[in-house]
């Protein structure tokens, strides 16, 4: 057989073509539901929804929109049984209460005539994390998270070894594609970096301005490890302010091209894009293993349980 690649890139998965945003994992996973029936049961069973189910009667809709209430990543509806509207998170970000509201309040969700309704949030949490999510329903409307490893699992659960079976070969292919996206080095570490108040120079710009209005954050390159972050936190007045996935990251000279500030040319740095900020629902502070400036790696999942970002740095060292 052939070997396929992409931008120099083996293709593994036939999913691994559609990227690895959010919105391609989101639509590889409802494709998947559509053609596999025991994928669609298990994972309709995980979240309370019991047999016997009309399969053949089901709906399948992505990227639904409605006016004024969004667009849902995954639509699953059962004519006078149920209606399922799920939001997928590529990272372990939770959607917000509006976000979610606005859900729960769209037209072709309030009128349907069902007898369950549900919203899932789809990222990658974990137990402890997952006890952090403040939004256990809307209403009547129960909230259930469902962590990417929980799909996965599902997938394996689904998979019958048999090389001539098309919804078999389907699953395997993405259980290929999550465990392609999940090898990435630092997915589940966070870069804690110190943040001060002192101004951007040429510029009325403070740094914490550049994180918390503008979404962004930038360093000069030789300054930072060789091996991006998935997510960095910043820290200040003592303790952690925030977390944030970087969406994006590009190399820039000239400021002015992506602040108020004069044209000027720099040494040259990294900028990065910023996603929303989110923190630990208590107050972690930075503890006393780390110092004035010092930057550290940590999980993200010991971060949001820890009391201080060094007990979260003495967690991943003794791992």
């Amino acid at each position: 057989m052939a070997e396929l690649s992409i931008y120099g890139k083996k293709v593994e998965s036939i999913f691994q073509l559609l990227g690895e945003k959010e919105i391609d994992i989101t639509n590889s996973v409802g494709y998947v539901f559509s053609n596999c029936n025991d994928f669609l049961l298990n994972f309709l069973n995980r979240i309370e929804i019991e047999a016997p189910i009309d399969i053949s009667s089901v709906e399948i809709k992505l990227q639904e929109i409605e006016k004024d209430k969004g667009i849902t990543d995954i639509e699953i509806f059962l004519p006078n049984e149920f209606h399922i509207i799920i939001e997928a998170k590529k990272g372990w970000e939770f959607p917000t209460n509006e976000q979610l509201k606005k859900y729960s309040e769209r037209d072709s969700f309030v009128s349907s005539n069902v007898k369950i309704k549900k919203i899932i949030v789809f990222n990658k949490s974990t137990v402890s994390t997952e006890l952090r999510f403040s939004i256990s329903n809307l209403g009547e409307i129960p909230v259930i998270v469902v962590s990417w490893d929980k799909i996965r699992e599902i997938v394996s659960k689904s998979t019958v070894k048999n090389e001539s079976d098309i919804e078999n070969r389907l699953l395997e292919q993405l259980a290929i594609y999550f465990d392609m996206i999940n090898k990435k080095k630092n997915e589940n570490l966070v870069y804690v970096v110190a943040l001060n108040r002192e101004k951007v120079e040429n510029s009325s710009l403070t740094y914490l301005d550049v994180v918390y209005e503008h979404q962004k954050y930038f360093d000069v390159i030789k300054n930072f490890p060789s091996e991006l972050p998935n997510y960095i936190a910043f820290r200040f007045d003592g303790k952690l302010q925030s977390i944030h996935h970087i969406e994006k990251s590009e190399n820039f000279i000239d400021p002015s091209l992506h602040f108020p500030i004069p044209t000027q040319t720099w040494e040259q740095r990294i900028l990065f894009h910023l996603g929303p900020p989110f923190k630990p629902d208590h107050e972690v502070r930075t503890g006393n293993k780390i110092f004035r400036a010092t930057r550290v790696w940590v999980n993200l999942d010991d971060l949001l349980t820890s009391q201080t970002i060094s007990e979260a740095l003495d967690k991943r060292q003794n791992k």
